[in-house]
């Protein structure tokens, strides 16, 4: 692979293709602009800058003329570079490691974090770069002032390389690095601590003093006087005590030299305008809204907020790249995280900035400060709150400085603005990038291969809150194990996500980001955050008031502050407080761990469970919609406290909580989660509690398509000896005994129990076991009364507004009407029950009233409006699992296609709905329909053996068209089958003589 072409200007300007040829880059103006735009390279350099620093003289032909250079520049570069117009400005577009210039800033840089060895050898590098004719394009131009900054340095790196060949046990070699350095600097005291240091490990002490002489003198010939730690340097010498300091880059400064807090902000954190960092990926909006607020808006002080991971200090190196261009100098940055002490944060403050250090630290930042325009960066500043004072004083020295921050917590100054940092969203848009897109593409950098499991990513995006530092973590995990797996592994642990060995030591795994935010929490805010933990979603006041009394709304609010709360919306405005995932994750271990986590889930559960009763009772009410909702809203903290009773054995209050939540499971067709909590209920020692657990258990069994569970159950609930049988049981012998087809004591089980429920002054549930008997009439051929029950009913549901048993009553309204050939009144039955359906949350049967509306089409020859309801219907069931539902409605699309004369779209639909696999309740309406199919695709043999599978089963009398389906199902079982020798007709030969007919187009018309 070819090299990039490479660019140099710490020499004469010079361009090198990737065949490692020169390029000519002909005309003074047209190389000064070339040299101009690499010093900034990457970032855009507007005109009036361009202008101003290269041909301030031009007057008003200024921007013409620069359009002109940059045409020429552009059409000499040809392929080896870009030159965008970006705003009002322009930037060449060149990897930043293409130009000598960065990569001498950044070998510098990389110095300050190897030990002495490395570092030396690093530095020596870097610094053969370097020569006095850098930037030699600029001479004579305001430009040429940017020499000063790379002058500045290649003599720091020099220093620093001396400093490092002494650590490194090369004191000779180092004091003649100083020595050179000392001769173009004699007043320089820091360069003059270095030589004498260099010198003293070398064993020439003589020559330690005469060094430090001489730069005493210089001092003096300008009036000036050395510092007290430079003339303490003298003592060490002769009395042969000075100590042999490390001044490597990599190490703890010596005596004289300012605080190790300080020396750490400014070394270590020189780099981070310079980094080699992951690519930063989306979040244009956040980008350009801080932009616009430093630029635009002129905002003295803005903070990025936002929990640890989610990606503040990454953004703020983004933003500190777009608007470098837009101050006359580069930016101050200071990195919080290695100051321990908020007093050191001025003086970290002062070495940044390349003040001298002498004063007051805060003194000579405002000073020095005063008249200059410049960003200051000051990163991780959540501990450093008791520092916030600096910031006040630090805007009032001076109109030109403005500050951004990252931090956890807001520093809430009146000067402040924040900006507040979200997790990576669920969608990819322009500019933006979503949690899942991200975790992929840093795995597949990382070395992961197998990342097809879209489902397994988008769960664990989610459950890790989609934090980018989070994300990080698992993509390094997902080089040695699958998304299914590792899934699996963040549900049982929040530690299964590892180690980023190159990450600062608070970041390094998701639990060390979580407790160096908590850590900066006094300990009754700490143990709230802890309690938060036993909360599975967003949480009102008075809730976490129940579990952790008393919760100070103050203690809430710094938890907010400190990202590591969140206020959400609820429905009904009040609002509630949420942990991110993760956080969440923390505190619930931390809890366990604490040994105080028992009595917390109980007071959880306690809450929960008297929350839970007062939303049943009004489901019976005409506030039923709202109690869904609320309801809905508890449902995770709920799950978690059917568990807690469980765990703890307490068989009453589990009991008490499944019975409270019955009906809203059944109205929101959560049946499977009902059957299982039922299941568990049961357990224990007999009640009447338990009796009604056994009832409800058996109710659903049978709905489940279980009519052995069901009989199970409910001969356990009988076993019970009780004074009284509760209404619940006979619900229970309702359906089993409507099951068994026993219509008499279906009948008389719908009745006992409605009367029962009128004694207890239920109503509502009075009014739904008559509708339940009714179903028992129609089932019994007698409509009439059937039609008459449930009108009543309807006159008593719709006494307490839309709710989900007056939708059903008027489905089944439109049903009978259907079954008596009024269509008319069919469609408008159906349609009022949808549309009550529709003003209701999560209602149980809307896609039943579908069905029903598809069959009404169907009735009037509507086969297009069927087909378009049928695949509506078949998508709600689907939804929400009821399996059942979908086979009804393939088998009515059938229908509608047999209406069309398309026996073969009829027969694939069937082919969908394996009769083996179908409950026995359906059987003989889909083999009925196969008898039609067949009989039109002229398979006589296949029809005769159609129905005489189909005359197995009861004909279903509350199927539309169930007369004229029967009366084919007997009329072809009177005809032989195709059984040879004794062989009986089965599921499976009738199924490959529906494939044939599926095969067989339409002829064309």
């Amino acid at each position: 692979m070819e090299a990039p072409p490479q660019f140099q200007i710490l020499r004469p300007l010079q361009v090198r293709a990737a065949d490692g040829g020169v390029v000519a880059i002909t005309g003074a103006r047209e190389r000064a602009l070339l040299t101009r735009l690499l010093v900034d390279v990457g970032h855009p350099v507007t005109d009036t800058r361009l202008l101003d620093d290269l041909w301030p003289d031009l007057g008003d032909s200024a921007r013409k003329s620069l359009q002109v250079r940059v045409s020429t520049l552009r059409r000499q570069l040809a392929d080896l570079a870009t030159i965008s117009r970006i705003a009002n400005g322009y930037q060449l577009e060149v990897d930043p490691r293409q130009v000598d210039a960065s990569r001498f800033e950044h070998a510098l840089d990389l110095a300050t974090r190897r030990p002495p060895s490395e570092a030396a050898e690093l530095l020596e590098h870097a610094l053969q770069w370097w020569t006095p004719s850098a930037l030699a394009e600029l001479e004579g131009t305001p430009a040429e002032v940017l020499r000063e900054h790379y002058e500045r340095l290649a003599r720091d790196g020099r220093q620093r390389l001396g400093d490092a060949l002494v650590a490194a046990g090369r004191p000779a070699r180092g004091a003649r690095v100083l020595a050179g350095l000392a001769d173009g600097h004699p007043q320089d005291e820091s360069v003059a601590t270095s030589l004498v240091h260099a010198l003293y490990a070398d064993g020439r002490s003589v020559d330690a003093l005469a060094a430090h002489r001489r730069t005493v003198e210089a001092l003096a010939a300008d009036g000036l006087d050395p510092s007290p730690a430079f003339r303490a340097l003298v003592t060490g010498v002769v009395r042969h005590d000075l100590p042999v300091a490390d001044r490597s880059p990599s190490s703890d400064p010596p005596a004289a030299t300012p605080a190790r807090g300080e020396h750490a902000a400014a070394d270590a954190w020189s780099s981070l305008l310079h980094p080699v960092p992951t690519p930063f990926l989306g979040r244009r909006a956040a980008v350009t809204a801080a932009v616009e607020a430093l630029v635009e808006d002129r905002v003295r002080l803005l903070t990025l907020w936002g929990p640890g991971g989610v990606g503040k200090t990454r953004l703020a190196l983004e933003v500190v790249d777009r608007v470098a261009a837009l101050f006359p100098e580069p930016a101050i940055v200071v990195d919080g995280a290695r100051i321990d002490d908020p007093a050191d944060l001025p003086a970290a403050m002062v070495r940044a900035a390349d003040l001298p250090e002498r004063g007051s630290p805060m003194e000579v930042l405002a000073a020095g400060l005063s008249d200059r325009r410049v960003l200051v960066v000051v990163d991780n500043v959540e501990h450093l709150l008791a520092a916030t004072p600096v910031f006040t004083r630090l805007l009032a020295a001076g109109d030109g400085v403005q500050v951004l921050v990252t931090s956890r917590a807001v520093l809430n100054l009146r000067t402040e603005r924040v900006q507040a940092v979200e997790p990576l969203g669920s969608t990819t848009s322009e500019g933006e990038v979503s949690a899942v897109d991200f975790l992929r593409g840093r795995a597949r950098e990382m070395g992961a291969t197998d990342l097809d499991d879209d489902a397994a990513l988008g769960r664990i995006a989610t459950r890790l809150d989609g934090l980018p530092l989070a994300l990080e973590l698992a993509a390094a995990r997902l080089r040695g194990t699958t998304p299914s797996r590792l899934e699996t592994d963040l549900t049982a642990r929040m530690d299964a996500l590892g180690v980023l060995h190159d990450l600062p030591e608070r970041q390094q795994t998701l639990r060390a980001t979580v407790a160096w935010s908590v850590a900066r929490l006094d300990r009754p805010t700490r143990d709230l955050l802890l309690a938060l933990g036993v909360f599975a979603a967003p949480a009102r006041l008075e809730a976490i008031t129940a579990i952790s009394p008393p919760a100070q709304l103050d203690r809430l609010i710094v938890l907010v502050d400190h990202a590591l709360l969140r206020r959400v919306p609820t429905p009904d405005g009040v609002g509630a407080f949420g942990l991110l995932e993760t956080v969440r994750r923390w505190a619930a271990d931390e809890l366990a761990s604490s040994g105080r986590g028992d009595p917390v889930r109980r007071r959880h559960a306690d809450h929960h469970a008297a929350e839970v009763a007062v939303a049943s009772a009004a489901l019976e009410t005409s506030s039923q919609a709202s109690a869904t909702r609320r309801l809905a809203e508890l449902e995770a903290d709920v799950e978690r406290s059917l568990r807690t009773f469980r765990d703890l054995e307490d068989h009453r209050a589990l009991r008490t909580l499944v019975l409270d939540l019955w009906r809203w499971w059944w109205g929101v067709a959560a049946t499977r989660t009902a059957a299982r909590w039922l299941q568990v209920a049961a357990g224990g020692p007999d009640s009447v509690d338990r009796v009604r657990v056994l009832s409800h258990l058996a109710l659903v069994r049978a709905t489940l398509g279980d009519p052995l569970g069901a009989r199970g159950a409910l001969r356990a609930a009988e076993s019970v000896d009780l004074p009284a049988d509760p209404p619940e049981l006979d619900v229970a012998r309702w359906i089993v005994a409507l099951d068994d087809g026993a219509l008499d004591e279906a009948a008389s089980a719908a009745d006992r129990a409605a009367r029962a429920y009128d004694a207890l002054g239920r109503d509502v549930l009075a009014a739904e076991m008559r509708v339940r008997g009714a179903v028992v009439a129609a089932t019994a051929g007698d409509p009439s009364s059937s039609e008459q029950a449930n009108r009543d009913a309807l006159a008593v549901l719709a006494r307490h507004g839309p709710r989900w048993e007056e939708a059903s009553v008027r489905n089944n309204l439109a049903h009978l009407a259907l079954m008596r050939g009024d269509t008319d009144t069919a469609l408008a039955e159906a349609r009022a029950s949808l549309a009550t359906f529709d003003r209701l949350p999560f209602a149980r049967d809307r896609w039943v009233a579908l069905e029903t509306l598809l069959t009404i089409h169907v009735a009037r020859g509507e086969l297009d409006r069927a087909r378009e309801v049928g695949q509506v219907a078949i998508r709600e069931a689907r939804r929400v699992g009821d399996r059942e539902s979908v086979q009804r409605v393939r088998i009515g699309l059938a229908e509608a296609a047999m209406r069309a004369d398309d026996p073969a779209e009829a027969a694939e639909l069937l082919l969908q709905t394996p009769p083996e696999k179908v409950p026995v309740a359906l059987q003989w309406h889909l083999l009925a329909v196969c008898v039609e199919v067949l009989a039109a695709a002229e398979d006589d043999a296949g029809a005769s053996d159609a129905a005489t599978l189909a005359s197995r089963h009861d004909p279903s009398l509350l199927v539309f068209g169930g007369d004229r389906l029967a009366a084919g199902v007997a009329r072809w079982a009177t005809r032989a089958g195709s059984g040879v020798d004794g062989v009986e007709p089965d599921l499976t030969a009738l199924a490959t003589r529906l494939r044939v007919v599926a095969t067989r187009r339409r002829p064309s018309t």
